[in-house]
């Protein structure tokens, strides 16, 4: 039998608030929907777990991010769901530690 429940405590999702890249927990995806025409449009993250809400204004200054791109991003409490953040793309033949 479960324990019975207190109303007004219900928890979110813990969200990183460290400096570091790695233990901010920088995911990868795919733009799936572009966000340029609307102002916001969704990345599908690889691993897996549904569409994530990007806007335009979390999108690097300038950039034009194109479906299928794939990017990095952050996970941060947005007005509905969590939202990526900190949308930055991948670029091809640059190395890094993962």
């Amino acid at each position: 039998m479960l324990p019975p429940s207190r109303p007004g405590t219900r928890r979110g999702p813990i969200l990183p608030r460290a400096t570091d890249r790695h233990a901010a927990g920088v995911l990868r995806g795919t733009i799936a929907v572009s966000a340029e025409l609307d102002g916001f449009g969704f990345i599908e993250p690889d691993r897996g777990g549904g569409q994530l809400l990007v806007r335009s204004s979390s999108i690097e200054a300038g950039l034009r991010l194109r479906v299928g791109e794939p990017v990095r991003y952050v996970l941060a409490g947005g007005t509905f769901a969590l939202e990526a953040v900190a949308v930055t793309p991948v670029r091809v033949g640059r190395t890094e530690r993962d």
